[in-house]
C-alpha cells in the first residue's frame, strides 16, 4: 500500500507500543473511537482491540503451545525469533544494529540472512521485548504524508520447533512464520522527501516484489527473486509451499486514487497465485515418516482384525456350548477336545495350504515364461521379427 495508508499500524498497532525504555508495551486507548468501543466492549478489552497483527500472532502462538503442553506434558517446544530490516537494499539486524548482515544462498534451503542474532523466547513477554526493541531500532522519519513513516522493510521471523514422543519413537517437527511490514510506495512530489536514493530503493524493491508476484500468478517458470534483497528473503514465503497472507492498505482520500488502484491491481495479482501447501521434509525424513505411517496403519489394522477374530471365536465358543448342551440333553455324549491340539492341527493345515498356493504360483509363472519365449523361437528363422 501507499505510504501513510496504515500498513505499520495494521502490523504493529499504535505508535505508543515503543516506550521510552524500549521494554514498555503501551496502548494509547483514548484514540479508539467511542462507537467502536461500544460495539466491541463485550468481546475484547480496549487494549486487545487496538493491537496489531504481530502482537496478536505472538499471543496466539504461545496460547497454542500452552494447549499442546497441557495435552502432552512431555512435549518440548522451543521458539526463536530474528528481526531484520532492508534499508537502501542493505540488510540490517534490528536486534544488533551495529552488525553487518549478508544475504547468502544455500543450495538446499535458498536465500537467508547470514549472521543474524536469534533470540530464544519462552513467553509472550520475552517475544514482545524482542519485537519492541527491534521496532525501536528501525529506520523511521517524518514526511509530508506521514509523521512516522517507515523507511525500510522489516521481517520478523518466528521459528517453532516441537519434539514429542509417539508410538514410533521421538519425532521433531518445525515451522517458520515471517511477519513482514513493507515500506509504502512513494511519489517525491507528495511526500517531500529530500533523500531521493531512499525513495528510489523503496520503490525499486516494491516493483521487484510486484514483478515476482505477477510471474507467480501467471505460472511462468522463471521468477526474478534475485532482483532485490526483499524478494530474496521472501522467496521461501512466496514461491515455495508456504501459506501466504497479504494485507493491502489504501488511503480513503480521493487525492490518492491512482495509488489505491495500483494497490488493488497488486492484490489481484497476488490472488492469482496457486500454491500447494505441503510439509517440507528431507528425503530421509520423508522416508522415515512414510515408514512410521505404514507401521501405524498396520498396527491399527492388526488391532481391528484381532478384535474381530476374538469376537468370532467368542461367538463360536458360545454356539459350541449351546450345541453341546442340546446334544447332552438328548443323550448324546461328545468327547472333550484339547484346544491346543486344535490349534496345532489348524496351523499344520494352514502351512499345507500355503505350500500348495506357492506351488501353484510357481507353475503359473513357469507357464507364462514358456508362452513369452515361444514367439522368439519362431522368429529366429526370419530376417524381421514377427509382429
Amino acid at each position: 500500500g501507499q505510504t501513510g495508508s496504515g500498513k505499520t499500524f495494521s502490523m504493529s498497532g499504535p505508535e505508543d507500543y515503543v516506550g521510552a525504555n524500549k521494554h514498555d508495551v503501551l496502548v494509547d486507548s483514548h484514540k479508539i473511537p467511542e462507537s467502536i468501543k461500544s460495539i466491541c466492549r463485550d468481546i475484547v478489552t480496549e487494549q486487545e482491540l487496538y493491537q496489531g497483527l504481530i502482537p496478536r500472532t505472538i499471543k496466539e502462538i504461545f496460547r497454542a503451545i500452552k494447549l499442546i503442553k497441557k495435552k502432552n506434558p512431555s512435549t518440548k517446544v522451543s521458539v526463536e525469533a530474528t528481526y531484520v530490516e532492508i534499508y537502501n537494499e542493505k540488510v540490517f539486524d534490528l536486534l544488533r544494529p551495529s552488525s553487518n548482515v549478508t544475504v547468502r544462498q544455500h543450495p538446499k534451503f535458498g536465500f537467508y540472512a547470514d549472521e543474524v542474532f536469534s533470540a530464544k523466547c519462552d513467553s509472550v513477554q520475552e517475544m514482545m521485548k524482542v519485537f519492541v526493541m527491534g521496532t525501536f531500532n528501525k529506520k523511521v522519519s517524518s514526511t509530508a504524508m506521514n509523521s512516522e513513516s517507515s523507511r525500510s522493510h522489516t521481517l520478523l521471523s518466528i521459528a517453532v520447533k516441537q519434539t514429542f514422543t509417539s508410538i514410533t519413537g521421538e519425532t521433531t517437527i518445525q515451522g517458520k512464520l515471517t511477519l513482514v511490514d513493507l515500506a509504502g510506495s512513494e511519489r517525491l512530489k507528495q511526500t517531500g522527501v529530500r533523500d531521493h536514493e531512499e525513495t528510489s530503493n523503496i520503490n525499486k524493491s516494491l516493483f521487484a516484489l510486484s514483478n515476482c508476484i505477477q510471474r507467480l500468478g501467471t505460472g511462468r517458470d522463471h521468477v526474478p527473486f534475485r532482483d532485490s534483497n526483499l524478494t530474496k528473503l521472501l522467496m521461501e514465503s512466496l514461491g515455495a509451499t508456504a501459506k501466504s497472507l497479504l494485507i493491502c492498505c489504501m488511503s480513503p482520500s480521493s487525492r490518492y486514487i491512482d495509488e489505491s488502484v495500483n494497490t488493488l491491481m497488486f492484490a489481484s495479482k497476488a490472488a492469482n497465485i496457486e500454491k500447494q501447501n505441503v510439509v517440507n521434509l528431507t528425503p530421509h525424513e520423508l522416508e522415515v515418516q512414510q515408514l512410521k505411517d505404514i507401521i501405524e496403519k498396520l498396527q491399527e489394522t492388526n488391532l481391528q482384525e484381532k478384535n474381530e477374530l476374538e469376537k468370532k471365536v467368542s461367538k463360536c465358543q458360545t454356539q459350541i456350548t449351546i450345541l453341546r448342551n442340546l446334544l447332552t440333553e438328548n443323550g448324546i455324549q461328545i468327547p472333550e477336545m484339547d484346544m491346543e491340539d486344535i490349534k496345532e492341527t489348524t496351523q499344520e493345515e494352514i502351512k499345507e495350504v500355503a505350500k500348495q498356493v506357492e506351488t501353484d504360483q510357481n507353475q503359473v509363472a513357469t507357464n507364462e515364461q514358456n508362452q513369452e519365449s515361444t514367439p522368439q523361437k519362431l522368429s529366429k528363422g526370419f530376417a524381421k521379427p514377427l509382429s
